[in-house]
């Protein structure tokens, strides 16, 4: 399998400027993509300014005219799947904010269903992200990059203060009441690392949180045909270029996988090969995914055919308010079903568990405090 990616939208840890969504998109073939793609690629390339073919500097028409040979030359090489990655940039600060002061693993007041089940975790955000105001989460996110817990607990009693007058539901006025008492109250119980580091911070912006996603798609292509990664092409980046090797190496054998509305974590038996960042200007199969990841993102009824035809062929993923208003409406949805005895058995098991557990950290945790 080869893997060719490209981004719009670059960000960095400035989160608040535009363009608003920062996007990702990753070509995934058996065949080398760039044998079919180079004959159809560079001799136009070669007519622009700079050798290379940028849509946003192409008029709809002409990417439309190329696109039918651009698919119809992937189609020929073999199995192939698009992928396309949209982040909502400021709902990044509502999402770490919750990662930070919601996570059930640090924060002993947080039962772990709230945070490890995606219904709960999204709710969480959604609740959190009503209270937040555009300078609340300015406020967070520099807070989150410099490693300030107490400004972050300034925005954190934001939170309580609009969930104890605007949260309608009772029990999630109660968990987020409970978990901010304990940020309040156990600070150093929080790990925070943005600025542990020169390029500690990358790992928590939107352009390393796109392309780990990379990951969890090529999981599924091995999965869908066998074929293992050869190669790991993204296009030249000089701010996160380093970080996006690290990653790929740290992280590109973990598959992670919803299960029941459970995040499963799994390790599979291949590693990524080493990421290579060269300029799209030589390589066409680069070009291809900046004109396949502009045309997904575009209205022009020119380009309604390609696109379609494209979408079949294309996974997707995104972070942000709609999606989370998706995921907590499906879920509610979900539960609303009928369930078997065993399986309220079996949930009530696990229920009581989690509790004990945290109960005892809870007491394990005024034990310690009470010692000093």
């Amino acid at each position: 399998m080869f893997i060719y990616a490209d981004e719009t939208g670059h960000t960095g840890r400035h989160i608040f400027q535009n363009p608003p969504l920062y996007r990702i998109g990753a070509l995934l073939s058996v065949a080398d993509a760039e044998q079919a793609l180079a004959p159809i690629i560079f001799p136009p390339a070669g007519a622009e300014s700079d050798g290379r073919l940028h849509a946003h500097n192409l008029d709809p028409v002409r990417v439309a005219a190329m696109l039918p040979s651009i698919l119809d030359a992937l189609d020929a090489s073999g199995p192939w799947r698009f992928l396309l990655g949209e982040i909502e940039k400021d709902y990044v600060a509502t999402t770490k904010f919750v990662d930070t002061v919601f996570d059930s693993g640090e924060n002993a007041a947080v039962p772990a269903q709230w945070y490890n089940l995606r219904l709960f975790r999204h709710t969480l955000c959604l609740a959190a992200d009503a209270a937040l105001r555009e300078r609340h989460r300015q406020i967070f996110w520099q807070a989150y990059m410099d490693d300030d817990m107490a400004g972050i607990v300034a925005v954190a009693e934001k939170v309580d203060v609009f969930a104890r007058t605007r949260v309608p539901d009772p029990r999630l006025r109660e968990v987020i009441r409970d978990a901010i008492a304990y940020l309040r109250r156990y600070p150093k119980d929080f790990t925070l690392s943005a600025s542990r580091g020169r390029r500690a911070y990358q790992g928590h912006t939107p352009n390393i949180i796109a392309f780990s996603f990379i990951f969890d798609a090529v999981h599924r292509f091995v999965d869908e045909t066998g074929s293992r990664p050869q190669a790991l092409i993204h296009d030249r980046q000089q701010e996160f270029g380093t970080s996006m090797r690290e990653w790929a190496q740290l992280f590109g054998h973990i598959r992670r996988e919803d299960h029941r509305g459970l995040a499963r974590i799994d390790a599979v038996d291949y590693r990524l090969p080493d990421l290579s960042l060269p300029s799209s200007r030589d390589v066409a199969a680069l070009q291809a995914v900046d004109l396949l990841l502009w045309t997904l993102t575009r209205n022009d009824a020119v380009l309604a055919e390609a696109r379609r035809r494209l979408e079949t062929r294309t996974d997707s993923y995104a972070i942000s308010r709609r999606i989370s208003e998706t995921i907590v409406a499906e879920g509610i949805a979900q539960a609303s079903g009928p369930l078997s005895d065993e399986a309220l058995e079996r949930g009530r098991s696990l229920l009581d568990q989690w509790e004990n557990d945290r109960q005892q950290r809870i007491r394990d945790r005024r034990a310690a405090a009470s010692t000093r």
